[in-house]
């Protein structure tokens, strides 16, 4: 195994100095990672001390700790641990971890691979001098160091694997046997938080790859969000009920991959919000009641019980989240949502790497979209995806794929696509008599007030739909929870078209 002897230490310096770091989720570091013996065992005693509530660590701490342990204790005197200790930390600048710890795990990614049989000459050479090691390691990030072993094995995929794919038959064969599942089990998947565009889409099947655009900060997150826990969670909070209650459009494991804001504080909420019915601006705000506080603890024990897993991914590649959702198949998740397509450089310096050309925005979002679509068959798991707009929406009189952001050629990677936006003022007053129709068949009724639609779905693409392209569905959000009412539907230019409801509830 490899290591840096000297960030080994400087790392040691800022645990025995901030002991707290050792339980920081944002710098995970496991035990194993430290191929020293004796700064194994003093980075075991320093998280164990900081797991049990020490704010700072002694050179009499680690010595009451370790004693009990013989053969450990026997190693930190070989090792003259006190004067060890004492010497790192004078030397060590605690406000210098983030690139220790960085540093650090560079060697633990190499040692990772290289237990796994890889050759790591490329990043560091032990037939070497180190100090011509180091410096050429240093040329490296960690995600470089990892995208480099992908591209290694995507490069073995093309040659040996992909193209044993094919398949060919008569038309005919077997249709029959078809005709007799499809009776039995009819082509619909899991239901979305739209039962409108579950008629338009046949719900979120297995295989298939859902793109929803929507301009920045309109509510792509949310919806993604509230769409992931329709399939996914196992109970959800009723109104009616005052309680929580079996979710009926559960359908399986289900795992959120997010590119942007903080995982525990930001999304997570989003989540609870929906699960519990408490708006998530309250939870932020940490402005609930003791009744709210116990109601969102039991939606965190809904949410694990689950299994629902939330994964932060900014740096993203093509064959890094083609690899994510195939070993999330492999534990039996069904249902995953990427949100966000974008241009986050790693995708393009990917493709450049494999087809050594320069690349444009639009071809490498191209790509990413074909590479979700391609796993979402070869997995048979469900996926769905967001992007952002260009701006067009502001201006044309129908709104599809021209709008997106990047590259209108997604399109042809889909199974289903809509764009997520607010109405434009024209629209509303097309459409004036169908917002008054359905306040008067149904706002008395269950809420009491006025409802004006405050988004639209324009569908531009909906492979196995029955009712056209450019179907346009009207909802009213309530994005503080992630809840969706479908109004009413209509064509392009607003001219009402009837698409009943479709609930499908677990199989």
């Amino acid at each position: 195994m490899i290591c840096n002897r000297t960030v080994n230490d400087r790392l040691l310096g800022c645990y025995l100095q901030r002991p707290e770091l050792t339980l920081d989720s944002k710098y995970p570091l496991d035990k194993d990672e430290w191929t020293i013996l004796f700064q194994k065992i003093l980075y075991a005693t320093i998280y164990n001390l900081a797991l049990n509530g020490c704010k700072s660590v002694s050179i009499m701490d680690i010595d009451e700790f370790v004693k009990p342990f013989v053969s450990e204790y026997n190693v930190l005197e070989d090792n003259n641990f006190e004067d060890y200790i004492a010497t790192v930390i004078e030397l060590t600048d605690v406000d210098n971890f983030e690139y220790y710890y960085t540093e650090f795990r560079k060697f633990s990614c190499l040692n990772a691979y290289k237990e796994k049989g890889f050759d790591i000459k490329k990043f560091y050479d032990e037939d070497k001098s180190e100090e011509s090691q180091l410096e050429n390691l240093n040329q490296y990030s960690i995600e470089d160091i990892v995208n480099w072993f992908e591209k290694q094995q995507s490069d073995v995929r093309k040659q040996f694997f992909l193209n044993d794919k094919i398949e060919v038959m008569t038309c005919g064969d077997g249709f029959d046997e078809l005709l007799d599942e499809l009776e039995e089990e009819p082509m619909i998947g899991a239901g979305l938080c739209s039962p409108t565009l579950n008629n338009l889409y046949r719900g979120w099947c297995r295989g298939h790859l859902i793109l929803r655009g929507s301009p920045s900060s309109f509510g792509k997150t949310c919806m993604g969000i509230s769409d992931q826990n329709n399939v996914s969670v196992l109970k959800i909070w009723s109104d009616e009920a005052q309680d929580f209650v079996d979710n009926p459009y559960y359908q399986g494991k289900g795992a959120y991959i997010h590119t942007e804001q903080k995982m525990r504080e930001e999304i997570q909420p989003r989540f609870m919000a929906n699960i519990s019915g408490i708006p998530y601006h309250k939870i932020l705000d940490g402005d609930f009641t003791k009744e709210e506080k116990e109601r969102l603890s039991e939606a965190g024990r809904i949410a694990k019980e689950s299994e629902l897993r939330i994964i932060n991914y900014p740096n993203f590649t093509s064959n890094g989240v083609a690899e994510m959702i195939r070993n999330l198949s492999l534990e039996g998740y069904e249902y995953i949502t990427h949100d966000y397509t974008w241009n986050n450089f790693y995708i393009g310096a990917e493709l450049k790497q494999m087809s050594g050309m320069p690349v444009r925005e639009d071809m490498a979002l191209l790509h990413f979209v074909d590479t979700l679509k391609l796993t979402a068959e070869k997995y048979d798991v469900a996926v769905a995806t967001m992007i952002q707009l260009n701006g067009r929406e502001k201006e044309v009189d129908i709104v599809d794929e021209s709008c997106l952001f990047g590259s209108k050629s997604v399109k042809t990677k889909l199974d289903n696509g809509s764009i997520y936006m607010y109405p434009r003022q024209k629209e509303l007053k097309q459409v004036e008599s169908l917002i008054a129709k359905w306040n008067n068949k149904y706002n008395k009724q269950a809420f009491g007030g006025t409802i004006i639609p405050n988004a639209v779905s324009h569908c531009f693409k909906t492979r196995y739909g029955r009712f056209g392209q450019n179907v346009k569905v009207w909802h009213y959000v309530d994005n503080s929870i992630g809840k969706m009412i479908d109004m009413f539907a209509t064509t392009w230019d607003n001219k009402p078209i009837d698409i009943p409801p479709l609930y499908i509830e677990r199989k």
